[in-house]
This record gives structure tokens, sequence and C-alpha cells, in this order.
């Protein structure tokens, strides 16, 4: 996350591709619906993206990803 932070954009889409579908699973068990689950996950990373900036170096990245989720 601290490269993606930088605006790394290989770094942040390797957070993408293992963290997406860990959101998906979490969206779905709120909304029971897997395209909806979908929808949210891809919402989540783009707000990931668009909030690097105000990621804490040495902060827990998944507690930052699932409070943005």
């Amino acid at each position: 996350m601290q490269a993606a932070r930088r605006g790394d954009e290989e770094a942040f889409r390797a957070l993408c591709r293992r963290d997406r579908p860990r959101i998906e699973r979490f969206a779905r068990r709120f909304v029971g619906d897997a395209d909806l689950a979908r929808d949210l996950a891809q919402e989540t990373l783009i707000r990931l993206w668009q909030g690097a900036r105000t990621y804490a170096d040495g902060g827990c990245f998944r507690s930052f990803l699932y409070t943005i989720a």
C-alpha cells in the first residue's frame, strides 16, 4: 500500500488482484447478491485508490480496506 500511496499503479493493481476476492465475499455476506457484491468491491477499490494518500504508514492495510468497504 505504501507504493500505491506514492502513485505506483502496478502496486495498486497487485493489491486489487490479491484483495478483491476478499472484499467481494465480505460484501456478499451483507447484501446476499453476487452481482451487487462485485459492484461494491469495485467501488471499494476505486475509493481505496482515491484515498490512498490518507493511508498511514505502518497502519493495518486490511483494517483500512475493510473500513472503506
